[in-house]
């Protein structure tokens, strides 16, 4: 399957889900008028289940960007996150995920030659879905008193590393080294999470 197709298929059920939500809650809040209004004719709702809240920060002036090169996607995060589940209790194997993780992230700390970025970030997308599933797992068996409570964490924990690391990384690329400075804190960071990995939460 082309990666084109893949985009196309994630659009589809990305809609489906706006769709759902938008019809099941009274009201969503969105930051954009025009994908407001565009959400409202989708998914046919009358326009006070919508509503827009402008920004308090003012968007900052549009940056002219160059880039010629060809877009890439990697979905491999997404297809080793299955054998993750056959991986839970296993400590040893998902610490090792870990170290291939910031392995990999290292290679791309180099990215040179360009053939040893291409297996940097094979290696990372490969590693980073096996604990997927060992962690919720962990975290339910750690609070059995409230396990969606424990998994809702663990997912938070996921989303703000997301929101705070992604723009982190970026802005690297303004320092010395076009980013590498940035890759080469995120792989000694991965590089440590083995030894916080433990066998109860693991199991």
């Amino acid at each position: 399957m082309s990666q084109r197709a893949l985009l196309e298929v994630e659009k589809r059920l990305v809609a489906k889900s706006e769709n759902r939500t938008v019809r099941e809650f009274d009201r969503c809040l969105l930051l954009n008028e025009h994908e407001s209004d565009v959400l409202r004719a989708r998914a046919a709702v009358p326009a006070k289940r919508v509503v827009t809240i402008p920004p308090l920060i003012n968007p900052p002036a549009a940056v002219a960007r160059k880039f010629r090169g060809q877009q890439q996607f990697l979905f491999l995060g997404l297809l080793s996150r299955p054998f993750g589940g056959r991986l839970v209790g296993r400590v040893g194997i998902l610490r090792a995920s870990f170290l291939a993780s910031a392995a990999g992230t290292a290679a791309l700390a180099v990215a040179t030659p360009f053939p040893l970025a291409i297996a940097g970030a094979v290696v990372v997308g490969l590693a980073a879905g096996l604990p997927f599933a060992p962690a919720f797992a962990g975290a339910a068996r750690v609070r059995p008193d409230a396990p969606g409570a424990a998994i809702g964490f663990v997912n938070l924990i996921a989303a703000v590393t997301i929101l705070v690391g992604t723009p982190l990384l970026g802005l690297s690329f303004s320092l010395p080294g076009d980013g590498r400075i940035g890759f080469a804190i995120a792989a000694g960071v991965v590089a440590l999470i083995p030894l916080v990995v433990t066998r109860r939460a693991a199991a």
